[in-house]
């Protein structure tokens, strides 16, 4: 991308979403975050944001496709600002994609693999969750992810989506929701740089996207079912999350709530799954702005235990 927009790319649906506000802004460094486990393995986590946001909020953002490929599920863009590289996961169809965005190229990297979050390694590699676990995977080998860990305390890890925190742990949501019978209600997970799993706080019916503010003292964590993105004080130095409040409530009339993202000005975007819009809110939890994105269907009925 070039220096003369600026860019944010969305999950929606079964297709790849490119945003850019069209002004001139110099790009603002996406930031690197690591982390180490009991292998030694250094884990990495991408926070993109571009400065110049909240000055030249009356921009209206251009919408196009970056790549239609018909996923029947698609979810956990991520982008790679040191390779240019933008990565994505059809969960449902259990695929796992790269795009260059030099070359405009797209290439199936796992097939038959579930990936329903992802963040990245600085020795390449990257971290996987899943209904099974973590795992990590060497991109540049043709070996399978191998699982580091699918228990905390006595709970599978039954994962959703995940981040890397700015040391490097990497934060997660169980989700066991059932659209009929009875379900557990989920947890928001840690693993540390030694593996070691830790429990944030529980009560969730379907995690879902997660971010963190530019300062790194603010988690962003949507539950879908509750209709309602979540904030907590973070502290980074410990990994613990607390004081949890209300950010967001979304309404019947509107989508529900799925992936997000935060950028440089600490504005949070927000997927709104079956509502066909992205929503920008400011750090206050004040809408900002609406951005279509095709027809919105009708989502079925939800239940929660």
């Amino acid at each position: 991308m070039g220096s003369d927009c600026i860019s944010y790319v969305i999950r929606i649906s079964v297709r790849i979403w490119n945003f850019t506000t069209g002004f001139e802004g110099r790009p603002r460094r996406s930031s690197i975050i690591s982390m180490r486990d009991q292998f030694g393995i250094s884990h990495s986590g991408v926070i993109k944001g571009y400065a110049g946001m909240t000055d030249r909020t009356n921009s209206i953002p251009k919408c196009s496709i970056v790549v239609d490929d018909n996923n029947l599920c698609g979810e956990s863009p991520l982008w790679d600002a040191a390779e240019g590289i933008l990565y994505w996961t059809d969960n449902a169809a259990s695929k796992f994609y790269r795009y260059d965005w030099a070359s405009k190229e797209r290439e199936v990297l796992l097939d038959g693999f579930e990936v329903n979050g992802c963040a990245l390694d600085r020795s390449g590699a990257l971290i996987f969750v899943n209904n099974a676990g973590i795992w990590i995977s060497d991109k540049k080998k043709e070996d399978p992810p191998v699982l580091i860990v699918d228990t905390a305390e006595t709970d599978k890890l039954q994962l959703n989506d995940c981040i890397a925190d700015p040391q490097g742990r990497l934060l997660a949501g169980t989700c066991h929701y059932e659209a009929t019978g009875s379900y557990p209600l989920g947890k928001l997970i840690s693993m540390g740089q030694d593996g070691k799993v830790t429990i944030l706080d529980e009560g969730f019916h379907l995690a879902n996207g997660l971010g963190f503010s530019p300062d790194g003292t603010t988690l962003y964590f949507s539950d879908s079912i509750q209709r309602t993105v979540y904030r907590y004080h973070y502290d980074s130095l410990t990994g613990r999350a607390h004081d949890r409040q209300v950010f967001v409530q979304l309404d019947k009339r509107s989508g529900i709530p799925d992936g997000l993202t935060v950028d440089a000005e600490g504005f949070v975007w927000l997927a709104e799954w079956y509502g066909g819009c992205i929503s920008r809110y400011d750090p206050e939890g004040k809408r900002e702005r609406q951005i279509a994105t095709g027809k919105a269907d009708v989502f079925p009925k939800l239940r929660r235990t």
